[in-house]
């Protein structure tokens, strides 16, 4: 979904709300957003 790696960012960005914990979350979140749109299905990102 489009802005969804930019939701991530600001997820991030927003310090003293979130702990470590869910901040390792989300940046597994935004990997797996990266990685869906360079697999070997489809080398190259849009």
């Amino acid at each position: 979904e489009e802005g969804g790696n930019e939701e991530v960012e600001s997820q991030l960005i927003n310090k003293g709300k979130y702990d470590d914990s869910i901040k390792d979350y989300a940046n597994q979140a935004k990997i797996e957003i990266l990685n869906l749109y360079i697999g070997w299905w489809n080398p190259r990102p849009w």
